[in-house]
C-alpha cells in the first residue's frame, strides 16, 4: 500500500449538502453574464465509506455537474461539500492531497488520455504527480495494476490506439485507481463502448471496487446499470433529485411517475401498463414554480403546477419529491 498522509474518517465519505450549481452564459450584447436556470438545485446526499451511489437521469439532468462540483472544477453558489470530514475551503488549500484520493474515470477513454504517450506512461502520471517514489516502485504498482485491470505487463510498453475501446478504458481505470484513491467518479464509464464490452467494464469495476474498498459515486443515464453496480440509486430531472431509495428497494418500489418512465425505456424492464405519458421525450417543458416534471407527467394537477414538492422520506431509507407518488 501507498504511504498517505491524510486521516481517513468514518462515513460518510462524502457530503452534499443543498449544493446548487449555476452556469453563466455571456450576453453578447451588454458583455454581462446572464443567469440561467440552476444546473443543479440544492442536491444533498450522503456517501458512507466503501459505499456506491448511483446518480441517473436523461442527458442535461445535471448529473456530470455534481460530478464536477465534488472535483472542485466548478464551484457552487450556494450549499456544503465535504470530504473525509473538510469541506472544500480546506481542500482548495490541499489540491494535491485531495486529488491523490479522489480519482476521476471519464465517459470517453480515448479523448481523456494523451495519444502520444506510452501506457506506462499514462498510468504512472499519478504516482509521479502525488508521491515520491523510485523508478523501482513505480514499475512494480504498474506490474501490479495492469494486471488487476486484466491487461498484460506487455501492453506497458503501447500506445493508445494500439488498444480497443474497451483495452482504452481499463488503461483510464488503472490510471485512476494506480494512486489508491478512497473516493473514485466514474462519468458514465461505459457509455461510448460496445455491450458486450460494457459487461467486461462493469464486472471489473464491482470486483475492483470491493478488492481496493473504493467507495463511488457513479453516474449513468441506464438505471439498469447503476442497479447492477450500486448501493443507493439517486434519480435526478431537471437539476433535482425526485427519488433517492437503496438499490432493492427502488427497483422493486419506485415510487416517482418519471422513475416509472426510466424503468419503461429499459427493454423487458419492469413496465406498468397504465404508465402512458402523453408528451414525447424531446418535447421538454420547463415548470418554473411547480414540480420540474409536472409538464411531462400524466397525474399532474393544478398543485403539481403551482408547488414544488420536497424531497421527503415515504419509507426507510426512501425519499420522493412527488404530490401524487405511486
Amino acid at each position: 500500500m501507498l504511504e498517505s498522509n491524510m486521516k481517513i474518517t468514518q462515513s460518510p465519505i462524502l457530503s452534499l449538502r443543498d449544493v446548487s450549481v449555476i452556469y453563466r452564459n455571456a450576453n453578447l450584447f451588454s458583455k454581462k453574464s446572464r443567469i440561467q436556470r440552476p444546473a443543479i438545485n440544492s442536491v444533498s446526499f450522503d456517501l458512507p465509506a466503501k459505499g456506491t451511489i448511483g446518480i441517473v437521469g436523461e442527458s442535461g439532468c445535471g448529473k456530470s455537474t455534481i460530478a464536477k462540483a465534488i472535483l472542485m472544477i466548478i464551484n457552487p453558489v450556494s450549499g456544503v461539500i465535504t470530504f473525509n470530514g473538510h469541506n472544500q475551503a480546506y481542500w482548495q488549500r490541499r489540491k494535491k492531497k485531495f486529488y491523490s484520493q479522489v480519482q476521476l474515470i471519464w465517459q470517453d477513454p480515448f479523448s481523456s488520455i494523451n495519444p502520444k504517450m506510452r501506457i506506462k506512461e499514462i498510468i504512472s502520471r499519478p504516482l509521479s504527480n502525488f508521491y515520491s517514489l523510485n523508478k523501482n516502485e513505480i514499475n512494480q504498482r504498474l506490474n501490479e495494476i495492469i494486471v488487476k485491470v486484466g491487461l498484460t505487463e506487455e501492453h506497458l510498453e503501447m500506445y493508445p490506439h494500439e488498444l480497443s475501446g474497451g483495452g482504452r478504458q481499463r488503461i483510464t481505470i488503472a490510471r485512476a485507481l494506480i494512486s489508491e484513491p478512497s473516493l473514485l467518479i466514474a462519468d458514465e464509464p461505459t457509455s461510448a463502448l460496445d455491450v458486450s464490452i460494457q459487461a467486461q467494464i462493469l464486472n471489473l469495476m464491482r470486483e475492483l471496487k470491493d478488492e481496493m474498498s473504493l467507495s463511488m459515486v457513479f453516474i449513468s443515464h441506464n438505471i439498469s446499470v447503476v442497479n447492477f453496480l450500486c448501493d443507493t440509486i439517486i434519480v435526478m430531472y431537471m437539476g433535482h433529485i425526485v427519488e433517492q431509495a437503496p438499490r432493492e428497494t427502488l427497483i422493486n418500489h419506485y415510487r416517482h411517475w418519471y422513475t416509472a418512465l426510466l424503468f419503461e425505456s429499459i427493454p423487458r424492464g419492469p413496465v406498468s401498463k397504465e404508465l402512458k405519458f402523453s408528451i414525447d421525450l424531446g418535447e421538454l417543458e420547463i415548470c418554473d414554480s411547480g414540480c420540474p416534471f409536472a409538464p411531462r407527467c400524466i397525474r399532474a394537477d393544478d398543485i403539481c403546477f403551482r408547488v414544488k414538492p420536497k424531497l421527503e422520506k415515504i419509507g426507510i431509507d426512501h425519499l420522493c419529491a412527488c404530490h401524487h407518488y405511486k
